[in-house]
């Protein structure tokens, strides 16, 4: 009875590519739990409480919530989530303990890290651009998503059109707590419609900007 005869060296790199692939998401898993873990003061990581670093967030969000880690974090992130090695692992540890070296430059290099990791070293380096751009100097990103309306629509559609948010209760909770801004002023009514002519910028949390035009 004929059969079909599989020859050793293809056995073998079928079994290569597998164990390849299940190393990789082995790693990746590592990361996943060391972006999960719970941080001071016993709080875990969670969307609720906007500190959870997810592996499809955008460059932007995943640059500026690793800055947010506590400082007595940032080791555990270099090892599980950037994957560090043990040479590498011992420049930090020296750098964190020289009083001279600002906690927050070491942390800098984890969010580029990490960024890169996920995307590519120019999406970590335009992260960083853009993060500076806010935060320091309290400007607007450049390359912004822009939109042009057809008609009236409310504030809480245009979030969940645009994908600032994940659902209209999530909108609604966000401008209930100020956390939506319509040409930097607090957008607190969840009924304000943003009529079809306006040209404003439309603000969500610290990173999410979209431009109606």
């Amino acid at each position: 009875m004929g059969g079909i005869k599989l020859d050793a060296k293809f056995i073998f790199n079928i079994i290569s590519v597998l164990g390849a692939v299940a190393w990789g998401w082995y790693q990746m898993e590592l990361r996943v739990q060391a972006l999960e873990m719970k941080i001071e003061h016993n709080e875990k990581m969670s969307k609720s409480y906007d500190n959870h670093i997810g592996i499809t967030d955008s460059p932007d969000e995943m640059y500026g919530k690793t800055l947010s880690i506590p400082d007595n974090m940032i080791e555990k992130y270099f090892l599980l989530a950037a994957n560090y090695d043990k040479k590498k692992m011992g420049e930090i540890k020296k750098r964190l303990s020289d009083k001279k070296v600002n906690p927050r430059d070491v942390k800098r290099e984890l969010a580029r890290k990490i960024v890169e990791i996920y995307y590519s070293l120019d999406h970590a380096k335009r992260a960083e651009g853009n993060f500076d751009k806010i935060f320091i100097k309290k400007d607007i990103p450049e390359d912004i998503p822009k939109i042009k309306l057809d008609e009236d629509t409310l504030i809480v559609d245009i979030l969940i059109s645009n994908e600032l948010v994940k659902s209209k209760s999530e909108a609604r909770r966000l401008i209930d707590q100020g956390a939506v801004k319509i040409n930097d002023e607090k957008c607190i009514d969840r009924d304000h419609i943003v009529r079809k002519d306006d040209s404003l910028i439309i603000k969500v949390g610290k990173r999410r900007f979209l431009k109606i035009i």
